[in-house]
């Protein structure tokens, strides 16, 4: 199911046979920024700063996890919301945590990337991407381990598991070029340059192809 998400709006689903966006259930509780959404089961999730929002679709129900402790930075810059087991895990520039639904609490997870990297989750394990590294989260022992790197020096792109492959897409890549200043010194700029390109990355093999 496709959902889309705004602040003290009801949630919206794509009906893909009528080929139109339907609202669905109370209004969302939420006056901040919507950060990340993610549906599991019966739920549905929906990051907004330190706080988590769950919906029941049984029940027609909004309730809050517990703040993902203190501390203003949380709520800077986006993160990405995952269910895995018996984890709610949040990724992002400056968050890097997961919610057990057994303990009711939020724990610790090793971090990884900034704003411009991509996670994406593949056969039940979380990737990350960005520029030319590649890194999947070890559950068991709480840390990001390397993969092949991706063929091209890309950031902000998007990033998804699709028939047992992790595809990424778009967002800019990166290159040096050779200008001079001023003083006609030669020197190295960074270059951000839009791409359309697509890279698929298949587990198996620990390779990347376009």
């Amino acid at each position: 199911m496709l959902i889309a998400i705004e602040p003290n709006v009801p949630l919206k689903y794509y009906d893909v046979t009528k080929k139109v966006w339907q609202e669905y259930g109370q209004n969302i509780p939420i006056k901040e920024k919507c950060y990340s959404v993610v549906s599991s089961g019966n739920f549905v999730f929906i990051g907004s700063g330190q706080k988590v929002y769950r919906y029941s679709i049984d029940n027609n129900s909004w309730d809050a996890l517990p703040p993902m402790l203190t501390g203003a930075y949380y709520v800077q810059y986006n993160y990405n919301l995952f269910v895995l087991g018996e984890y709610l895990y949040a990724f992002g520039e400056t968050v890097a945590k997961r919610y057990s639904f057994v303990e009711k609490t939020w724990q610790e997870c090793a971090q990884v990337g900034n704003s411009e990297w991509a996670w994406a989750v593949l056969d039940e394990c979380i990737y990350a991407v960005g520029y030319s590294q590649t890194r999947m989260f070890d559950e068991s022992k709480n840390k990001w381990i390397k993969k092949s790197a991706n063929l091209r020096n890309r950031v902000s792109c998007y990033a998804f598991g699709y028939k047992g492959k992790l595809v990424i897409v778009g967002g800019k890549v990166q290159r040096q070029e050779q200008v001079k200043d001023d003083f006609s010194i030669k020197f190295n700029r960074t270059v951000h340059e839009k791409t359309s390109t697509v890279e698929a990355y298949c587990k198996e093999s620990n390779r990347w192809s376009e």
